[in-house]
């Protein structure tokens, strides 16, 4: 315990109380927050699902890990949830029992396999697996449309017609109009 004659003693900037200044998480804005003043946030942003900040910037996770002394699993969770909130164009499972966020590591490929639930999913249009090309892939669309083809309305294979009516057969055995799709 320092000599609280000679210790630099800060205010936690929530309950105000003091502190010596190596308890407290202390920021680059110069605010300083007591172990339980800190914990206490955190439990509001996983109930709000909102990222604890300070000043308008965001509490480095390092701070939060040293200081908020939160349970290992507490802390696993805040730092998933930072990591979904700060993913560009994040990916959810389109499971209606699932829907869970899915972590960049795990989107190898087009098809991708949800790591929480199992299920397969198209990574292109951001639904259950399907059969056949994806029409959410842009560079298909576009091959697609420059190409005149035509998408199988049943096992969305596509299918391209050569010489003869709109009539269409396809291997899955469905059969549809090449100029409507229908």
């Amino acid at each position: 315990v320092p000599d609280p004659s000679s210790a630099d003693i800060v205010d936690c900037a929530v309950c105000m109380d003091p502190f010596f200044r190596v308890d407290t998480a202390n920021l680059q804005c110069r605010h300083s927050y007591c172990r339980e003043c800190l914990a206490d946030g955190l439990m509001v942003g996983f109930r709000d699902r909102s990222e604890l900040t300070c000043c308008g910037k965001s509490i480095p996770t390092k701070i939060v890990q040293g200081f908020a002394g939160m349970e290992e699993e507490m802390l696993d969770i805040y730092l998933a949830y930072l990591k979904e909130r700060h993913t560009p164009n994040p990916l959810y499972c389109p499971y209606e029992h699932c829907s869970s966020f899915i972590p960049q590591l795990f989107i190898k490929a087009d098809r991708v396999i949800c790591p929480f639930c199992k299920q397969r999913l198209c990574a292109l249009c951001r639904q259950k697996e399907h059969r056949g090309m994806c029409k959410g892939d842009s560079k298909l669309a576009k091959l697609v449309k420059e190409g005149n083809w035509q998408f199988c309305p049943q096992c969305g294979h596509l299918v391209e017609r050569t010489v003869g009516c709109n009539h269409m057969s396809c291997v899955c055995g469905a059969h549809f109009c090449y100029r409507c799709g229908k």
